[in-house]
């Protein structure tokens, strides 16, 4: 069986904690920091899609490395009770988790982005909108914000902090992760237990990708700036293009990493045909990390970074064929690492706090924004 950290100070909200998954959050939390930062910084390295920014592209996927985090860290303990029979986490328990690692930290660098910086995007209904869209939130703006429904809302899109959107996937994600379990418990007896924890999987896949393919067929013959206002305007095909509809198959991928650790856990795989595993899993990651950065993939660039991360999550939690961790999870709880992905929500901090105020472009703004993304690498100590 894989070694765990029981005896560290940080406890999961479920079962035991894996080892090396800390330091991948770290590295997710500073890629979304480093990708938002460059954004806001030198927005021309990757309008332009330069050379470099292609290389690097790979690595500014920390969003992505999230999703496949949850799919796999939040589905892996519904697995096990799935295919051992025992007893799953309580709902209420696991849906308040959720909230506490998300909400306040959220609530925080949401009220201070508005209230402190002023440089919160508004919405085009706002009576105190400024020529660059941000400032204050008025307290309409504010009520769509705070329970982060305002990208079900065309007119509310992107209000508050623009990055926010990638937060209400993941609350929809964990909505719908007991629902998989119970689905998957109920077709455990038909399907087998196997196949049965396959199935969410396999649906999430094909949602998103379902949504990816609509996504390029309705903006196949658009303008950039009309596909921009497609997928980020205040429109209903925004609405779409920004949910779980368009990004379920990225959370896929992590579900299938559970299912097969899960499987290597409970002795349904050998651990000599895990280790086998490990070379494959080097090799899809590098291929997917630089199909990553073919621009030609368009939308999918985001799939073949999360196949990626899958392969790399994998490689980092599998077992050797002593049934060791491996060194390069070892490796990754390095304190450093370990206590920057540790941070509830690390992913809230780096995303967030690197982005506030990243709706203007010049001005005292645009300083406001520069001078919270260098100081956002704080949050994550």
């Amino acid at each position: 069986m894989p070694q765990t950290a029981d005896s560290l100070d940080i406890a999961p909200s479920w079962g035991a904690r894996i080892l090396g998954i800390e330091g991948m959050r770290a590295i997710a939390a500073l890629s979304v920091v480093v990708g938002h930062t460059v954004a806001a910084m030198a927005p021309q390295a990757s309008s332009e899609g330069g050379i470099v920014w292609r290389l690097l592209s790979p690595a500014t996927q920390g969003l992505t490395l999230f999703f496949v985090l949850s799919g796999f860290l939040l589905f892996r303990p519904f697995v096990t009770s799935v295919v051992s029979g025992t007893r799953a986490p309580g709902w209420a328990r696991f849906l308040r988790n959720r909230a506490v690692r998300i909400l306040p930290a959220y609530v925080f660098i949401l009220l201070v982005t508005s209230y402190v910086l002023g440089v919160a995007r508004l919405s085009d209904q706002s009576a105190a909108v400024s020529a660059e869209g941000a400032g204050r939130l008025p307290l309409v703006d504010l009520l769509w914000s705070l329970p982060l429904v305002q990208t079900f809302n065309p007119e509310q899109m992107r209000t508050g902090i623009g990055v926010a959107w990638s937060l209400t996937v993941e609350t929809c994600f964990y909505a719908l992760v007991p629902l998989c379990a119970l689905a998957a418990a109920r077709l455990a007896r038909p399907l087998g237990r196997w196949a049965a924890v396959l199935a969410p999987a396999a649906a999430f896949l094909a949602v998103g990708v379902a949504g990816k393919i609509w996504l390029l067929w309705e903006t196949r013959n658009m303008s950039e700036a009309a596909k921009f206002n497609f997928e980020w305007g205040q429109t209903w095909s925004a609405v779409v293009a920004r949910s779980i509809l368009v990004h379920g198959d990225l959370f896929a991928y992590g579900m299938a990493a559970a299912v097969l650790y899960v499987a290597v856990e409970q002795g349904a795989i050998g651990r000599d045909r895990a280790a086998a595993m490990r070379l494959p899993l080097i090799v899809t990651a590098i291929a997917g990390a630089g199909a990553a950065s073919v621009g030609s993939l368009l939308i999918f660039q985001d799939a073949a970074a999360a196949i990626a991360c899958t392969a790399a999550l994998l490689f980092l939690v599998l077992p050797t064929r002593r049934g060791a961790a491996a060194g390069s999870a070892r490796l990754m709880e390095w304190a450093p690492s370990g206590s920057s992905g540790s941070c509830p929500m690390a992913f809230i901090c780096g995303t967030l706090a690197s982005s506030g105020g990243c709706s203007s472009v010049d001005g005292a703004s645009r300083t406001r924004s520069w001078g919270f993304s260098l100081t956002s690498p704080l949050l994550l100590l």
